[in-house]
């Protein structure tokens, strides 16, 4: 179900390394990672408790097809330094 409700945004990250838009991909990513990060730390839904693992799985998901599509180091390294810095993790 949690995987369902990332599709459409994984779609579309997926369509801008289609028109080979990285940096926009990057970003768009990282918008992705967010909300799965916020999503993890503050949601007091019951859906939650059902899928316990389900955020931190779909984040490493989204982070490992990310990088295997990008091919810009600088790229990888800005969201490397973004999880670190911004996300915690």
């Amino acid at each position: 179900m949690f995987e369902e409700a990332l599709e459409p945004f994984t779609n579309e990250l997926n369509r801008y390394f289609e028109l080979s838009l990285e940096n926009e991909a990057k970003k768009y990513c990282m918008g992705i990672l967010k909300g799965i990060n916020q999503f993890d730390k503050e949601s007091t839904s019951q859906f939650k408790d059902w899928a316990e693992d389900a955020p931190d799985e779909l984040f490493e998901r989204v982070l490992d097809d990310w990088k295997r599509a990008c091919k810009n180091p600088e790229h990888i390294q800005e969201m490397e330094d973004f999880i670190e810095r911004g996300l915690g993790k």
